[in-house]
């Protein structure tokens, strides 16, 4: 390896390889001074590949190549760039010609762009290629941007109008061991974070290989999707490496205990409400009924004295006596229907409250063990088990039970505790598998895992901004770690409603600081974590544009609801806000270097000693985990299951040969099947018995059976028309067999060499006197994955 230094860029030459790679700093360094230079080495080196690299990423041979940062800028000028063909789509239009649109990534940026070209003649255009696209930035017109796009935060339909491409072989640089020391990054989110997430496995081999890391935890929300593509792909290059791979996940954990026993209470105390009310209500309806009764006593008193005012032989002091009395009555009447009144309108608003009461009580109790209106917290697992033995079926199988674990918690989280809130402030932080603490800490799963306190959304940081000390080292106590994270991540907090007390910057230091002395105090260790969504700085453009559109979109989608709302005058709950919500590009979170980490916490006022401390916890937290690359995620084994009650392995064949012996035998047994057909049969069961697939061709039968019992059709396609075990199972309907004629009366067998198949073989009578079936369609057995194990 030869090394040469100039002022702004450097020369490697790899004798070995016959290349020179060109390393140029920034792109203004790409001038005639620099050309000169590299026609002298030509000279030298007349046999040797020249690459020219720009932002020390991506090697471009002698090509003059823009160094766009915003297609906005440069609408309608010419521009040439190279792009990373990620997908494209070929029209014919009106004219005849070809239109191309391709989806291409500008590299190294994590920036995309649509390219159009149009075209005479069919394009051979090839995905994840490099080309080099020269043309114009244009802009359409932007009504026609997808709504999706839209919501995203696009508001310019920009694309380039393709005047040439051209093909490149584009080789990665990657600048290794450009970081001296190494962090163990315990948090980081890939692709596989739903609309969170943008971290490939490429961009943890980039990290890997430039030293910035030695050891990341892939965490994502609720899933695992990432375990076995990101361990595949990294597997072959770090396997016998310093460098490590950890597995684990950031659960939307709830504390269901606590929330049942508050909803007991509730349930207990509407409970006493509701025979509260129904003593108030007896005691109303009481009142109403001693009221009718008065009611019709002054009535009787009234009609009374009425008669004696109009009889005739009346004497004026009865008269006047009478009068008395019946005005006095009509006033006890008056007063006594307001009291009835007064006493429904009572009993009509108490039985109201016994309704409603009795309506939320009924509602509390289909929350009880449910996970919709509790507030989630987060939680980060990684899996720190070594893989174990089990014997399966007679054989030894390796596996990892923290990943057996993991892969069960994930499970129920979406089967028994998923969560779709209904109350408004919880509704607006969607739908989410979550889990119970009581599921991740009791016996038989913790010992599987280092469980750390997460992001600002953990149950730590909530205890420690409302200033909960107590319950917050009882909490903490209960786990392996708790997260420090950059500045960044938390200076949200400052301009958030949900953190009153968080009103400037010092703030958000003075709390990370509490919180580390506070776990000083009870001996858990404090870590520092980036919680990454992306690789780079230069990546978080990216995740800033797609949040401000998500969480934008979402939150215009309650408000229009909310408004609505209020249009009708129904009753709303004040305007809500998320702790998601801060979409500037400096506070995107990403995978800090161990310098990078070491300023932030100086930053936030911890001293070098503390400092070293956390680091050195980070480390020792991270070696305690176990490396997928020494992981058994997928045991090499196909596991067949079981079916209930029934020994598939006997059934099979007895049912095979059952409707084989029926229909083809002359004398009730295997032996009076004709010899090919028999054969046919016995090969095929071979085969099955082989690869153990018997339970495979029992679930399709049963499945055939219950359609037809329900009364659908059933009809077979793929390897199920190919099987003579299929069709005498009632699986397929196709007969496998070559052309044949076959008796159904004597169970003759005449076969036939013919082009066609059997079903269009001519009628023939068979010597018995009875119309044979023609039948056979000439199809080789194909079992249904495969005749090898």
């Amino acid at each position: 390896m030869i090394f040469l230094n100039k002022e702004d860029y450097s020369c490697n030459v790899n004798l070995g390889k016959k290349e020179i790679v060109i390393k140029v700093k920034k792109p203004e360094s790409i001038n005639e001074k620099l050309q000169e230079y590299v026609g002298e080495l030509r000279k030298k080196f007349e046999n040797f590949s020249f690459y020219l690299t720009i932002d020390d990423r991506y090697k471009l041979d002698n090509i003059d190549i823009n160094n766009l940062y915003k297609l906005k800028d440069h609408v309608k000028q010419n521009i040439k760039i190279m792009v990373l063909v990620v997908n494209f789509e070929e029209k014919k239009t009106r004219t005849g010609e070809y239109m191309y649109t391709l989806s291409c990534e500008m590299p190294g940026k994590k920036k995309f762009v649509n390219c159009k070209i149009f075209s005479k003649n069919v394009m051979s255009i090839q995905k994840n290629a490099f080309y080099i696209v020269s043309g114009k930035v244009t802009e359409g017109n932007n009504q026609y941007i997808k709504k999706n796009e839209r919501e995203l935060g696009k508001n310019r339909d920009l694309s380039i109008m393709v005047s040439s491409l051209e093909k490149y072989e584009a080789i990665e640089v990657i600048e290794e061991n450009k970081y001296t020391t190494p962090r163990q990054e315990l948090h980081a989110h890939t692709m596989f974070s739903k609309n969170d997430g943008f971290i490939t496995s490429k961009d943890i081999k980039i990290a890997f290989k430039e030293n910035k890391v030695d050891q990341i935890a892939l965490t994502d929300h609720g899933a695992v999707f990432a375990f076995i593509p990101f361990s595949n792909d990294l597997k072959g290059d770090f396997k016998d490496s310093n460098k490590r791979l950890l597995l684990g996940s950031e659960f939307y954990a709830v504390d269901t205990d606590e929330y049942d026993q508050k909803t007991y209470k509730s349930i207990d105390d509407l409970e006493e409400d509701i025979l509260n009310i129904k003593e108030d209500l007896r005691l109303a309806n009481e009142t109403k009924e001693d009221a009718e009764e008065d009611l019709k006593k002054f009535r009787v008193v009234r009609d009374k004295a009425k008669k004696i005012v109009a009889r005739k032989t009346a004497t004026e002091e009865e008269r006047l006596q009478a009068t008395d009395d019946m005005n006095e009555a009509i006033n006890w009447i008056a007063s006594t229907t307001e009291e009835i009144k007064i006493a429904k309108e009572r009993i009509k608003e108490l039985e109201l409250k016994v309704s409603n009461s009795q309506i939320r009580m009924d509602s509390l109790k289909t929350f009880v063990g449910k996970t919709h209106e509790i507030p989630r917290d987060h939680l980060t697992v990684i899996i720190k088990s070594k893989d174990s033995e089990m014997d399966y079926r007679g054989e030894k199988l390796k596996y990892n039970p923290g990943l057996v674990m993991l892969y069960k918690l994930i499970t129920k989280s979406y089967l028994e505790y998923f969560s779709a809130p209904t109350t408004p402030s919880l509704k607006m932080y969607g739908k989410r598998p979550t889990i119970p603490y009581h599921e991740l800490f009791k016996e038989g799963v913790r010992e599987h895992f280092i469980i750390n306190s997460a992001c600002a959304f953990g149950k730590h940081m909530k205890l420690a901004v409302e200033g909960r000390w107590v319950e917050f080292k009882q909490w903490v106590s209960k786990l392996d770690a708790v997260e420090i994270q950059p500045m960044h991540n938390n200076i949200y907090m400052v301009n958030h409603a949900d953190y009153p007390m968080i009103k400037s910057e010092d703030d958000v230091k003075k709390l990370h600081i509490d919180i580390y002395n506070a776990c000083k105090e009870v001996g858990t260790k404090v870590i520092f974590t980036s919680d990454a969504h992306v690789n780079n700085k230069e990546d978080r453009d990216l995740r800033s544009v797609f949040k401000s559109g998500y969480i934008t979109a979402i939150k215009s989608r309650v408000e229009e609801a909310r408004q609505k709302k209020i249009a009708k005058g129904e009753e709303v709950e004040p305007e809500q806000s998320g702790g998601d919500d801060d979409f500037s590009v400096d506070t995107q979170p990403y995978i800090l270097s161990y310098d990078d980490a070491v300023n932030d916490l100086s930053y936030q006022g911890f001293s070098q000693g503390q400092i070293k401390e956390i680091m050195d916890n980070t480390k020792a937290i991270a070696d305690e985990c176990t490396n997928a690359f020494e992981m058994t995620i997928l045991p090499k084994k196909m596991f067949l299951g079981d079916f209930p009650g029934v020994n598939v392995k006997e059934e099979i064949p007895k049912l095979t040969w059952d409707a084989a012996i029926e229909k083809y035998s002359s004398d009730g047994t295997k032996e009076g099947i004709e010899k090919n057909i028999r054969e046919r049969i016995e090969t095929e069961l071979d085969a099955i018995k082989t690869t153990g697939y018997e339970i495979l061709y029992y679930i399709s039968y049963w499945s055939c059976r219950k359609s037809e019992e329900m009364g659908y059709v059933v009809g077979s396609r793929g390897s199920a028309g190919s099987m003579m075990t299929t069709y005498l199972l009632g699986i397929g309907e196709n007969n496998p067999l070559d052309p044949h004629y076959f008796c159904p009366k004597c169970k003759k067998v005449e076969w036939v060499e013919t082009d066609v198949v059997g079903l269009d073989l001519p009628t023939k009578i068979c010597e018995c006197g009875e119309e044979m079936e023609n039948d056979g369609c000439a199809i080789e057995s194909h079992n249904f994955l495969g005749w090898g194990k």
